[in-house]
């Protein structure tokens, strides 16, 4: 019984480190992604047929989209525009949108825990 209490225990103890050190390796990886502002993760869409498309990639025009959807629906939330983005980062958006409401580009109106979206002049 002693003995296979310690089998046991030497078992658990070796794949507790050896998980210890994928995680650790994992998280290197990550940092050095995050360190050269690489995404952590490759984000691909396909079209209906499964062909790569670039556009759904979110490769494209983004403020480009941003604007048609805006034109298309004035008074949006930019909590609903997330949704119409989903393949793009949250942050991203969130400093392209105050990026383009400070030059003009877009307005955005505060309202409660986010804001309106409408188009700007230029």
């Amino acid at each position: 019984m002693g003995i296979l209490f310690w089998a046991f225990v030497v078992g658990a103890g070796t794949a507790g480190y050896l998980s210890y050190r994928k995680l650790r390796v994992m998280e290197d990886e990550i940092r050095s992604e995050v360190a050269a502002g690489e995404p952590s993760g490759e984000r691909r869409a396909e079209t209906e047929e499964g062909a790569f498309s670039p556009e759904a990639s979110g490769s494209g025009d983004l403020e480009g989209r941003i604007r048609t959807l805006v034109a298309e629906e004035p008074g949006m939330l930019q909590t609903d525009l997330y949704s119409h983005l989903a393949t793009e980062r949250k942050r991203t958006l969130q400093d392209l949108l105050r990026e383009m409401d400070r030059d003009g580009r877009l307005k955005r109106v505060r309202e409660k825990g986010t804001y309106r979206l409408f188009p700007g002049g230029g």
